[in-house]
């Protein structure tokens, strides 16, 4: 098969990450899904809980306007809201929406 050399050099160089989602799949394939669990890429190896599946659809049903539409940089105040009331409850300090933003950046340990 023909491929670019472009494409050849880039797969060689690919992200640890899909490297290691790759050695997943062929681990699969060796040695059975049942013997190896993937958590590359984000995967997860249960199903969601049934009140997450619930909770799901009834965003996915709701007919309020812009629901689905992205969210403002720090997050959507109601969300930002409720995690500042319950820092005020575990801490008793006077946090609010202000106080929260909302990323997928992971605390460091």
């Amino acid at each position: 098969m023909l491929v670019s050399r472009a494409v050849t050099e880039n797969l060689t160089r690919a992200s640890w990450i899909r490297r290691m989602f790759e050695e997943g799949a062929r681990l699969k394939q060796e040695r059975g899904a049942d013997k190896v669990f993937d958590f590359t890429l984000g995967n997860p190896e249960i199903e969601p809980p049934p009140a997450v599946l619930a909770a799901a659809r009834r965003v996915l049903e709701s007919t309020a306007p812009h629901l689905h539409a992205y969210m403002p940089n720090a997050g959507h105040v109601k969300v930002r809201e409720a995690i500042a009331g319950r820092l005020r409850a575990s801490t008793g300090l006077p946090y609010t929406a202000a106080h929260v933003i909302m990323t997928s950046a992971r605390a460091p340990r």
